[in-house]
C-alpha cells in the first residue's frame, strides 16, 4: 500500500483530472465555470457620449463667462437621443447615461442651475470639456478582451459579460460525481436509528461542497459491507457515467474492509493507498484507463470532508480547465496549532482579515468526530510534518481555502 505526502497525491490526482470537453453554457448558468475562449467586446462601451449626471448638456465655451442664461433647445433621455445638433448658446436638459448631443461637450448638474424668468436656464458654473461625459469606449473598446480563458466566472463578472452582449460563453462541462457511502452501521437521515448505528452525512455533504466547486452530483447511494451489494452500487455509479466517483468508508485495514477489491474488479488500478495527512490517512485513489477518477474516502464524516477538500474539490476545478486549482494564502497563527508527527496536519481553522493581513485560528474541537467543527471552518492550516513543538500565536502558516 502506497503511503504518499498530500502534495503528491494532489499532484497525481491533478495529473488525472484532465479538463472535460467544451460546451455553450447559457450566460444565466455559466457562474462557476471556466471560459476555454476569450470573452470579447463587440461594440464600444459607451457607444457614444452621454451623461454621467442629470443637468444640462452644454458646449463648454457657452459657460465660460458663467453666470449665464441659455435657451432650452430640448432634451436628451436615456434610450431616446436628443435628434439634430445643440445650437450654439443653448442647453438641452439631460438624464443620466443619456447620448450627448451633438455640439455638447459638457454637462452642467441640475443643482448648479435655476430656471430664469423668460423660461431660459441660468447656468451658475463654468465646466471644462467633458465634464460629467462618459466617453466612448471609456469602459473597453471593440476587440477588447473582457474575461480570459481560464478565468472562473464569478456573479460579479456576469455584468460585463451581460453588457457585452455574450448570451453564452464557452467553458468546460460541469463535472459528474458519484457519491457511494460504504457502511453496515449506516441509516438515513431520516431513518429509524437502531442501537449502534450512526447517521450517515457524506452522501449529503459531499455533493453539496462539489456544486459549490461548480460540480453536480448525479448519483448517490449507501452500499452494505456485502461483496454483492457492493458490487450492485459500483454497477450503478458507472452507469451514472461520472468523472469523479467517491467512495466514503471501507479502505482502511479492517477485515470488514471489502471497498479496494471491488474496486479493482471493476478495472481500477491504485494510483496511492494512503495519504501523509491528518485527518484522512486512509484517503486513496485509483483510475480506470478512459474512466473516471475514484477517490477512497475516509469514512469518518470529517476526515471524509477535509479530504474531499484536499483533493476531490482542486480535481473538479482542473476538471473544469481552472489554472490553479488550489487557493492558499499565508497566514498568521492567533491561537495554537499541534503537528501531527510525521503526517501534515490539516487542522480545521477560522481564517479572518486582520490588521496586518490575514489572521488564522485553530479551531478547539478537532477531533474527526466532532461534527460541529464544520459549522466554523472556512481554511485548513497547513501545519508541516515533523512539527513536534506546537506552532504558537504569532507563527505564520499556509491556510487552504475552502
Amino acid at each position: 500500500m502506497t503511503k504518499v505526502s498530500l502534495d503528491a497525491a494532489l499532484d497525481a490526482v491533478l495529473a488525472r483530472a484532465t479538463p472535460l470537453p467544451a460546451e455553450d453554457v447559457p450566460l444565466a448558468a455559466a457562474v462557476g465555470r471556466v471560459l476555454v475562449e476569450d470573452v470579447r467586446a463587440q461594440e464600444d462601451r459607451p457607444t457614444a457620449a452621454e451623461s454621467a449626471m442629470d443637468g444640462y448638456a452644454v458646449c463648454s465655451s457657452d459657460v465660460a463667462q458663467a453666470p449665464v442664461a441659455l435657451r432650452l433647445a430640448g432634451e436628451s433621455q436615456a434610450g431616446s437621443p436628443m435628434m439634430g445638433v445643440l445650437p450654439m448658446g443653448q442647453v438641452a436638459r439631460i438624464s443620466t447615461g443619456a447620448l450627448l448631443p451633438d455640439g455638447a461637450d459638457a454637462v452642467v448638474r441640475q443643482e448648479d442651475t435655476e430656471p430664469a424668468p423668460d423660461g431660459a436656464i441660468t447656468i451658475a458654473v463654468t465646466v471644462p470639456s467633458g465634464y460629467d461625459v462618459r466617453q466612448p469606449g471609456e469602459d473597453w473598446r471593440a476587440g477588447d478582451v473582457l474575461l480570459a480563458a481560464g478565468t472562473q466566472v464569478t456573479p460579479e463578472a456576469l455584468a460585463p459579460l451581460a453588457g457585452a452582449g455574450a448570451a453564452t460563453i464557452r467553458a468546460a462541462r460541469r463535472p459528474r460525481v458519484a457519491v457511494l457511502a460504504t457502511g453496515d452501521e449506516l441509516a438515513g437521515v431520516g431513518d429509524v436509528l437502531p442501537p449502534g448505528w450512526v447517521r450517515e452525512t457524506s452522501t449529503t455533504t459531499l455533493p453539496a461542497i462539489l456544486a459549490r466547486a461548480g460540480a453536480e452530483t448525479v448519483w448517490s447511494a449507501i452500499a452494505r459491507d456485502d461483496p454483492a451489494d457492493l458490487d450492485r452500487a459500483l454497477h450503478l455509479a458507472l452507469a451514472a457515467a461520472p468523472d469523479l466517483i467517491l467512495v466514503c468508508g471501507g479502505a482502511s485495514v479492517g477485515p470488514h474492509d471489502i471497498v479496494r477489491p471491488a474496486v479493482a474488479q471493476h478495472g481500477f488500478s491504485e494510483v496511492f493507498g494512503r495519504v501523509l495527512v491528518k485527518p484522512g490517512g486512509p484517503a486513496w485513489c485509483a483510475h480506470r484507463e478512459g474512466g473516471p477518477l475514484l477517490l477512497g474516502l475516509p469514512g469518518n464524516p470529517v476526515a471524509s470532508v477535509v479530504v474531499t477538500h484536499l483533493l476531490a474539490v482542486p480535481a473538479v476545478a482542473r476538471m473544469l480547465g481552472a489554472d490553479v486549482p488550489v487557493r492558499e494564502v499565508t497566514a498568521t497563527l492567533t491561537t495554537p496549532a499541534r503537528g501531527a508527527g510525521p503526517r501534515l496536519h490539516a487542522a480545521r481553522g477560522r481564517l479572518t482579515a486582520g490588521a496586518n493581513g490575514w489572521e488564522l485560528e485553530v479551531l478547539t474541537k478537532q477531533g474527526s468526530h466532532q461534527l460541529t467543527s464544520l459549522v466554523e471552518v472556512n481554511a485548513l492550516a497547513l501545519v508541516p510534518p515533523g512539527t513536534d513543538t506546537p506552532l504558537q500565536p504569532g507563527d505564520t502558516v499556509t491556510a487552504r481555502l475552502l
